[in-house]
């Protein structure tokens, strides 16, 4: 997985859940979320929805696909 892939797959779709980009890149979502912070502290991506904590506490899956608040991600335009 790399930053360059991620970047493309956000500023192509504009947003994409956490779930979404981890399913594109082929990696865990747990490093998925931990390259995207990158971007966020870069001020170039914004988080928003549910995180890590609560997904998953509808059916104990922990992916936060089908129950509970989505964790997405939106690039921004400079």
């Amino acid at each position: 997985m790399s930053l360059i892939a991620l970047k493309a797959c956000l500023q192509t779709r504009r947003q994409a859940t956490l779930a979404e980009l981890a399913l594109h890149v082929g990696s865990s979502t747990d490093a998925v979320r931990a390259a995207l912070q990158i971007w966020v502290d870069k001020g170039r991506v914004r988080r928003s929805g549910g995180g890590s904590e609560a997904a998953g506490k509808a059916c104990g899956g922990g992916c936060g696909g089908c129950h509970g608040p989505q964790e997405t991600y939106e690039w921004i335009d400079p």
